[in-house]
């Protein structure tokens, strides 16, 4: 179960990577202040985010999982 979560945390942070890349470009290839938010917001907000969002559901499912033992989950 946890290893799902890594994997996905994974693969959303590459997508990040991917898209700081593309934007890095799209907003002129010059490290400035535009672009420094960008990746702040992505990076922090946007990945910070869903990387705690993973981690309490990841919780949650464990908690569910000892509270109900006779119960197979999807």
């Amino acid at each position: 179960m946890l290893e799902e979560y890594l994997y996905a945390n994974l693969i959303f942070w590459g997508f990040l990577a991917v898209v700081g890349i593309v934007s890095f470009f799209v907003c002129g290839g010059v490290w400035d202040d535009v672009w420094s938010g960008v990746m702040e917001f992505l990076f922090i907000i946007i990945g910070g985010g869903f990387t705690l969002v993973s981690a309490l559901d990841c919780a949650y499912e464990r908690y569910v999982a000892k509270s109900q033992p006779g119960e197979k989950k999807i």
